[in-house]
């Protein structure tokens, strides 16, 4: 696993220098800031239960980037979605505890949580132009999230507080006047990223933030989040398909399958030498400009149905190395030698493999 391709050698050329020499794993001395234990989430159906997610342990650092990758329906919506405490019925969150800067997110009660919501964590929505009311002005917009947080200040005070933030996100100032159908999809998710962080939140849940724009504007708005979370210090967790962007933006990458985080891996890591091997099909599918082919690379087989789950390791019907027993034991989550993390039987031992929490 993990030879060397034009596009994995594209995808190292793209991280920033600062990426490929930082060590993402912080020391364990260190106070995280959020940690998910055994989160298992729930969408409930006249057939059963959807398992979006299953058993997601994560710790993230202050200042840290985390991406989440896979495939469309392995759960990362879905998991950022129960980080914000967004999630609505059907689905329901089983199990699990959710620990921001020491608060278990599960257990406060709607007030709460609403009020940490944008004061602690903020999230920075797939689709911007949903987000945003398209009746009311870019700036009374923002203005009612400080005021519904408590703050009271004069209204020409508050204009010139979301001047600064539109400034910030790369805005002009009479952006704040416009309504949200005045505005293209790169400006909508700018100001998205400037809602986000007006109260300078710990976290910042970044969903497929540049889905629906086109390659240039998804650059410049990855740019300006990252611009955003070094000057506020906010950690990030970002979901998302673009193996080009992550490489740029994140300092480790979480890849999920059917609901489990299967690999955690520093990005340059990841990138040079994917330990799982639904990691290492994701990179072969990355298309390359520099080599041409007859046809793309695509992942043999599809994802099984979350209601229905095959026993073993989700993937191993799937997998070009299972082995007998992967259809047959569940492998987790354990630690590798250099300290990466990868759910698979390749690297550990079925029977004395141990879950437990997981440091990104």
């Amino acid at each position: 696993m993990g030879q060397s391709t034009p596009a994995k050698e594209r995808l190292m050329a793209q991280q920033s220098p600062s990426q490929s020499k930082s060590n993402r794993f912080q020391s364990s001395n260190a106070e995280p800031l959020l940690q998910i234990k055994d989160l298992h989430v729930h969408y409930e159906t006249a057939d059963g239960a959807v398992k979006a997610v299953s058993g997601v342990n994560l710790t993230l650092y202050e200042g840290e980037r985390l991406a989440l990758v896979g495939e469309s329906g392995c759960g990362k919506t879905t998991l950022a979605l129960a980080i914000m405490r967004l999630l609505k019925p059907p689905a329901r969150i089983v199990q699990g505890e959710i620990i921001l800067a020491g608060r278990d997110l599960l257990k406060l009660d709607e007030e709460e949580m609403r009020l940490t919501r944008l004061q602690e964590v903020a999230l920075v929505t797939q689709a911007a132009m949903n987000a945003l009311n398209p009746v009311m002005r870019i700036e009374d917009q923002i203005i009612d999230g400080l005021v519904d947080h408590g703050y009271e200040e004069t209204k020409n005070t508050f204009r010139k507080r979301i001047h600064s933030l539109l400034e910030h996100v790369g805005l002009k100032a009479n952006v704040a006047r416009m309504y949200p159908h005045e505005l293209s999809g790169g400006m909508k998710q700018r100001v998205g990223m400037a809602t986000a962080t007006a109260l300078q939140p710990k976290l910042i849940v970044a969903d497929e933030p540049t889905s629906a724009l086109d390659v240039v504007v998804q650059r410049q708005v990855m740019t300006t989040l990252g611009r955003l979370q070094k000057e506020t210090g906010a950690s990030v967790v970002l979901v998302g398909h673009d193996m080009g962007l992550i490489a740029q933006f994140a300092d480790k990458v979480g890849v999920m399958y059917a609901g489990k985080l299967v690999e955690l891996s520093p990005v340059e890591r990841i990138v040079q030498e994917p330990l799982h091997p639904y990691s290492d099909l994701l990179l072969q599918s990355v298309p390359s400009l520099e080599a041409k082919a007859d046809r793309l690379v695509s992942i043999p087989g599809m994802p099984p149905r979350l209601i229905d789950l095959p026993p073993g390791c989700y993937f191993a019907p799937r997998c070009p190395m299972a082995m007998p027993h992967c259809t047959q034991i569940v492998p987790e989550l354990a630690p590798t030698r250099d300290g990466r993390y990868v759910a698979c039987h390749l690297f550990t031992e079925p029977s004395t493999t141990a879950a437990g929490e997981v440091k990104a």
